[in-house]
């Protein structure tokens, strides 16, 4: 006599912050076999996001912010709003915790990527419609990382009759992993910090110098700030200044 278990597994056991980001696969995300509902209900949700485009839309995010100590939580609704131009940022404010980047979270979701993407670019058994791959990692940040990647959902996974590898899923793990290059590229670059492209700046709101935390004083080109940061510093301290440029700030990127 044989008994079948669905057998659920805790992919968050042992983090003290999870932070999860829900992205589904693929530029068609109904089955065939749909429902004449279901099918423009997803194809409508495929043609509103990036998943055409990308090959992939993100369904929700979780992310812990240190700096609050509170989490930062996103939608399945935000997410049909990120299109092709804002994605990278998208997945850049579910990487930052309030006081960095996590480029570290961001080395191990591309060798993780980069195995799914290899699998998929041999397989060629199985069409992998509707599913979806969770981006996990610890926002307790304490100098170690642990973080993940997870291929899941495959309630409408169905077996391939072409013989031909998985297009859809392979377009959008594609487009992802090239994505968080784009990334680590930019924390190899940024993250230990390196000059600031200071130029002469009229602040037109009240501002602190980050050099010094005095207020910078000043009708006219009051002091200087860095173009890619917005690093503020008086006209006698951004000279003194270290080089500490880790980038422009992530609230330039974050999706209304």
């Amino acid at each position: 006599v044989y008994t079948h278990y669905i057998i659920l597994d805790d992919l968050t056991k042992g983090y003290i912050y999870p932070c999860i980001c829900d992205l589904k696969m693929g530029g068609q995300t109904h089955e065939p076999d749909a429902s004449i509902k279901k099918k423009i209900s997803q194809k409508t949700a495929d043609k509103l996001s990036s998943s055409r485009s990308l090959g992939f839309r993100i369904c929700g995010l979780k992310s812990y912010k240190t700096s609050t100590g509170d989490y930062l939580v996103k939608n399945k609704s935000w997410g049909l709003t990120i299109k092709h131009a804002r994605m990278e940022q998208a997945l850049k404010l579910f990487l930052e915790n309030g006081k960095r980047i996590r480029y570290d979270v961001a080395r191990v979701f591309l060798t993780k990527l980069q195995q799914i993407k290899i699998f998929m670019d041999t397989q060629t058994t199985y069409k992998f419609v509707g599913s979806s791959i969770l981006l996990i990692y610890d926002g307790n940040d304490n100098g170690t990382c642990k973080a993940d990647v997870k291929m899941v959902d495959f309630a409408h996974t169905v077996k391939s009759t072409d013989g031909n590898k998985d297009e859809e899923y392979l377009h959008g793990i594609t487009t992802l992993y090239l994505l968080f290059e784009a990334i680590n590229r930019e924390g190899d670059q940024y993250e230990n910090g390196k000059p600031h492209d200071f130029v002469l700046t009229f602040f037109k709101r009240p501002t602190f110098c980050d050099y010094c935390s005095s207020f910078i004083w000043g009708v006219m080109k009051q002091g200087y700030a860095c173009t890619v940061c917005s690093f503020a510093a008086h006209k006698d301290c951004y000279l003194a200044s270290p080089p500490s440029c880790r980038g422009p700030p992530i609230w330039v990127y974050t999706p209304k």
